[in-house]
């Protein structure tokens, strides 16, 4: 019987067994054989840094690990700073901990290559495949792993070293990135037989139930039930009043394998799911919103009641049942725990940061400042995806779209710039693509038209696209990786995170913070249907400006009243206590 092999041990150049504070590191500082400017920049970093994070040197481990996750913790600190003072202080904290001695940093850049990777990278010429496999490059030629031999245990291994290092925060991406471009190798050389690298997605498996698996009827009657939603058909007899968008039939779908799933889940077998009218007789609508409240643990929950309006609506228009029973499925709808307007607590917590006066204008200044690095660099992939995520940014700040809307952006077809230099451009994006199936057009300051007129010039003319947000092929950019770009970056600058739709809520916080009561103005801007949604979403935030309203209000009120009193002789109200003592209380006479 063979012997068990035993389980490779793999090191971690990022990573040290030993952890001393960083009190230790500025112990050393002196000791050490770097200069007298370099000592003085450790030691600036070590305070700075623990002015940041808010703790004594001596609280905070020197390892790289810990400071990665100090770091992390201290982003909206670090966001003050510019990114060059933060990789300043970033570098000299690194280069304070390996020359004091206490901690092994050892840093890939210094790892030999193994031949085999030396051969095979001559034979990559795309700098950027090379560049971005650098890292995990050096770490498989550390413990000894040749390109024939990485796979996804040679992935996974380089994965945990960098979860505990300073690039923790980074490492899901950094794994992806590095499968794709390897990927990108495996792809070009096929004669070298090398393994693809396949990541799992970080979702979580759906639990939804498969509606293939349903009776044949069952998807028959759900595809006409779409179709004849979708209006395809205008002059049908039945042809539904408004048809639905292609997002909300997609959205209904999903709510129907929701429903289906939780129906199952109540004790319904599948085989007995033949349409759709046994979604919505009272007994499954009971038993699917029994169920769903109890999973939503017993409160509010918003994706309840859009299935519980789904059902109402596929009971009335579909099925065309019995007033009785419509009736019936309204009161179930009814009992389920309704949710309050307004914004939710992420949103509030969004808005909390932008009280302070100092946000709004370095959010305004940031595209300027990712361009003005951008003038110093070569056009190339990631410099088109820099200038987007800073027009994009740009835009937000004065047109609030919808991701859909704004990742669709096309120069003379929903942006035309004008003839002339620094005036105003348009912007028009016609009904049918829009949410509330009205036509939006607004006008572009001219800060933004010389923006769009560089990007163009730089950019959309030498790929020969009119695509805004071009990917680089001649195709739009997906919605999720726009609207990731701009997360990432103003996650990265401002030190919060901040997604694209939540450009609206401050539009409209910038809105009623200059006037109170411009509820249409908000609606208009934002392309609202009805003023009520408006007034819904942001009538909470008017409970603060009322608050400081109110406050100028009583402090005026006792200046009014004190100026009004009659003075005594040294030129105080009578009944004001002189300027720093107290009230005499003797009776008169007394001394």
């Amino acid at each position: 019987m063979n012997a068990p092999v035993p389980a490779k041990t793999y090191q971690n150049p990022f990573a040290s067994p030993d952890v001393p504070t960083l009190a230790d590191v500025a112990d050393r500082i002196p000791t050490t054989s770097l200069s007298a400017t370099r000592k003085r920049d450790c030691h600036s970093a070590i305070k700075r840094f623990s002015e940041l994070v808010q703790k004594p040197a001596s609280a905070i481990p020197a390892d790289p690990a810990s400071l990665g996750a100090e770091l992390e913790a201290a982003s909206p600190a670090l966001a003050t700073l510019s990114l060059k003072t933060r990789a300043n202080m970033r570098s000299s904290l690194l280069t304070a901990v390996e020359a004091s001695g206490l901690c092994r940093v050892l840093r890939t850049g210094r790892i030999p290559l193994l031949l085999a990777w030396e051969e095979l990278l001559r034979t990559v010429p795309d700098k950027r495949i090379r560049n971005g496999l650098s890292r995990a490059v050096r770490f498989w030629s550390l413990n000894g792993i040749t390109p024939a031999q990485v796979d996804l245990a040679a992935l996974e291994a380089y994965s945990e070293a960098l979860r505990a290092s300073l690039y923790a925060r980074k490492a899901p991406t950094l794994i992806r990135d590095t499968a794709t471009l390897w990927n990108r190798i495996v792809e070009a050389q096929p004669d070298r037989n090398l393994t693809e690298l396949v990541v799992k997605s970080r979702r979580a498996p759906s639990q939804r139930i498969d509606l293939a698996t349903l009776p044949a009827s069952f998807l028959a009657d759900l595809e006409a039930h779409l179709t004849w939603a979708s209006g395809r058909d205008l002059f049908a007899a039945d042809a539904r009043a408004k048809p639905l968008a292609a997002s909300t039939l997609n959205l209904r779908r999903q709510q129907i394998q929701t429903i289906v799933t939780a129906l199952v889940a109540t004790g319904t077998p599948p085989e007995a799911i033949t349409s759709l009218a046994a979604l919505v007789t009272p007994d499954a609508v009971r038993a699917v919103l029994r169920h769903r409240h109890q999973w939503a643990g017993n409160v509010a929950n918003a994706s309840n009641e859009g299935l519980a309006k789904t059902l109402v609506s596929i009971a009335r228009e579909w099925m065309k049942v019995d007033p009785a029973t419509l009736a019936e499925i309204k009161r179930l709808q009814s009992k389920l725990p309704k949710i309050r307007a307004g914004l939710t607590e992420k949103n509030k917590v969004l808005l909390r940061h932008f009280d302070d006066p100092d946000a709004l204008p370095r959010l305004y200044s940031l595209p300027a400042a990712i361009l003005s690095r951008l003038n110093r660099s070569a056009a190339s992939l990631t410099t088109l995806a820099q200038y987007q995520v800073a027009l994009a940014i740009a835009l937000l700040l004065y047109v609030p779209l919808r991701i859909a809307n704004l990742a669709a952006l096309e120069l003379d077809a929903t942006v035309f710039l004008p003839a002339q230099e620094d005036q105003e451009s348009r912007l028009e994006i016609p009904a049918h693509r829009t949410k509330n199936r009205q036509p939006y057009s607004v006008m572009l300051p001219a800060a933004v038209t010389r923006m769009l007129r560089m990007y163009d010039r730089a950019f959309l003319q030498p790929l020969g696209t009119k695509l805004i947000f071009d990917n680089g092929r001649h195709a739009a950019k997906e919605e999720r990786t726009l609207s990731w770009l701009i997360e990432r970056t103003i996650r990265r600058h401002m030190g919060f995170k901040m997604t694209a739709h939540q450009f609206r809520h401050l539009a409209a916080k910038v809105i009623l913070d200059e006037d109170p009561g411009a509820y249409p103005l908000v609606s208009q801007h934002l392309g609202h249907t009805n003023l009520k949604t408006a007034m819904a979403f942001y009538a909470e935030l008017n409970t603060r400006r009322a608050a400081r309203h109110h406050a100028k209000l009583l402090e005026a009120a006792i200046a009014r009243a004190q100026a009004s009193l009659p003075l005594c002789r040294k030129g105080r109200s009578m009944k004001q206590p002189p300027q720093g003592g107290r009230v005499s209380h003797n009776k008169p006479g007394r001394p």
